[in-house]
């Protein structure tokens, strides 16, 4: 699994706090968009530790950008509260940040 859900994530409060793996990337995003899918009606906030990605590419940042649009449109909200530096690197390039919520 790609993406799993972490202690402290909670129905009754509407948070889910998530956990990317290594790779966000080609390869991984139906598994990714698989677990996006399952939590985002049970929870109106997410937030997104993508520490350990070692990996990430376009088709891992569209995903992104259509899961933080979807969570946008239904009004919750999405954070990424801890990012690698591979991910840095490809948020700048794209000139993402704002779309991502990407905390400092």
């Amino acid at each position: 699994m790609h993406l799993k859900r972490l202690k402290g994530s909670s129905s009754k409060t509407g948070l889910c706090k998530l956990e990317m793996s290594t790779e966000c990337s080609i390869y991984s995003v139906a598994g990714l968009k698989e677990a996006f899918d399952e939590n985002i009606d049970k929870y109106t906030r997410f937030e997104i530790d993508m520490s350990a990605v070692e990996e990430v590419d376009s088709a891992g940042i569209q995903l992104l950008l259509a899961f933080f649009k979807e969570v946008k449109r239904q009004g919750k909200s999405a954070q990424i509260t801890a990012k690698s530096d591979a991910i840095s690197k490809v948020v700048d390039t794209f000139g993402v940040a704002d779309k991502l919520e990407v905390a400092a």
